[in-house]
């Protein structure tokens, strides 16, 4: 992704489509810009006309008298690792009378800070550009507010689009500016150090040209990961960023795993499904995890058909209990079900298989789960128990010591 990035939600960048790339028609854009005059709320509203830029829409104000307005958008929530970084906010502007604005933004409660001041040309667009300000390096999530206060608008509409909350400094994060500094002399960094609004503009300007290139250069960087050689420190090697993005099932990316999944000779199960329709891995997190134990051990592919296989199968969908204790994923298998050489049958207990209330009922949702690990023309059976009891001559459960809860 580009090194600068917009802070701001979609509908707060006036963006007319979704991340999906789906279009969001202007009816269903609901923005929290708003204009005020005084204690009076202004008149506003957005538009797919007249615009700067054809991906986002413009928000129009309508003065009603000729009074200073502000525009403003307050409490824009920021991460965690947006704290110490230096923070600036940037928008179009135009109105049929040349004005003066006052553009500020500042964070939590602390307004009293020194706005940018601009004098805009009339019936044109013009780029607008607030203070830079640094978030307290802390372990609190703060709020940024932007307020452009407008004045000379002789009462003409007022129209707003592109805004940006961007890291000021983030476009230090495209390698290809590092690799630039290098190659050119220092008069130019130099120089574009002093400027400000906006601060550093000619290697703002590169960052904007080369950002796919630093994506590049750095996606580059990722796929080959790091060797125990290559590395200071041995204990570093368990690292997420020692990983390679291409082959490592940890740190692959999404984009990749349909190719790396050919090593495993099967195609990746995304998630698995009861009779209901439901999904057994109901969030993100979960579903990459399972998605990754498929990459690792190649049990629904080259390293299925076994007893190991079946056992590691089910417990996939064996990590949520009734009752709220930690699950102990035990899997109990028989071969050789009875007295038939292709028949298998496996217990899991109870109070870790989600869709079955009863002891002696078959899970669909383990079933599924254990289908593309089954030995080719094998047949697998399923039932519950509350609790797993010694069974004599069982292979699983008729082993001293075999470690199954016996409560």
């Amino acid at each position: 992704m580009p090194a600068v990035f917009n802070l701001l939600s979609n509908n707060n960048a006036l963006l007319n489509y979704d991340d999906t790339g789906k279009q969001v028609l202007l009816g269903q854009l609901a923005t929290s810009w708003t204009a005020v005059s005084g204690a009076t709320t202004l008149t506003t509203e957005l538009i797919s006309t007249n615009f700067a830029v054809s991906s986002r829409y413009v928000f129009v104000v309508y003065p009603n008298n000729t009074n200073p307005i502000t525009i403003k958008l307050e409490d824009v929530p920021l991460y965690l690792n947006d704290n110490n970084r230096l923070l600036s906010f940037n928008c179009k502007i135009k109105c049929d009378s040349q004005m003066t604005i006052f553009c500020k933004l500042y964070i939590d409660e602390n307004s009293n800070i020194t706005a940018n001041q601009q004098e805009l040309t009339s019936g044109q667009y013009n780029a607008v550009q607030s203070n830079s300000i640094l978030v307290d390096d802390d372990e609190d999530n703060h709020l940024a507010n932007i307020e452009i206060l407008i004045s000379g608008h002789s009462q003409k509409p007022i129209f707003f689009t592109t805004p940006h909350l961007i890291h000021d400094l983030g476009f230090l994060n495209n390698p290809i500016i590092g690799l630039t500094r290098r190659y050119l002399p220092d008069f130019y960094w130099e120089l574009d150090s002093q400027a400000s609004s906006p601060s550093f503009p000619f290697f703002k300007f590169l960052d904007a040209l080369s950002h796919a290139t630093g994506d590049t250069r750095l996606e580059y960087g990722a796929m080959y990961g790091f060797e125990l050689s290559q590395l200071q420190n041995p204990e570093w090697i368990p690292e997420y960023w020692t990983k390679s993005s291409f082959v490592s099932p940890s740190r692959v990316r999404d984009e990749y795993i349909p190719w790396l999944s050919l090593f495993t000779g099967e195609r990746i199960v995304q998630n698995i499904q009861d009779n209901d329709g439901e999904f057994y891995f109901n969030n993100s997190f979960i579903s990459r995890d399972f998605i990754e134990w498929q990459l690792r051990t190649r049990k629904y592919g080259n390293s299925g058909g076994t007893r190991e296989s079946i056992i590691d199968s089910a417990a996939q969908v064996l990590i949520k209990t009734k009752d709220g204790e930690l699950p102990t994923r035990v899997v109990a298998l028989t071969p050789n079900f009875g007295g038939d050489p292709f028949a298998i049958q496996i217990k899991t207990l109870t109070n870790e298989t989600f869709d079955v209330d009863e002891d002696g009922k078959a899970s669909p949702t383990v079933l599924r789960a254990v289908e593309k690990s089954r030995p080719m023309g094998f047949s697998i059976k399923h039932i519950t128990e509350d609790i797993f009891l010694f069974t004599l001559d069982d292979i699983s459960l008729g082993v001293l010591g075999a470690g199954f809860p016996l409560s």
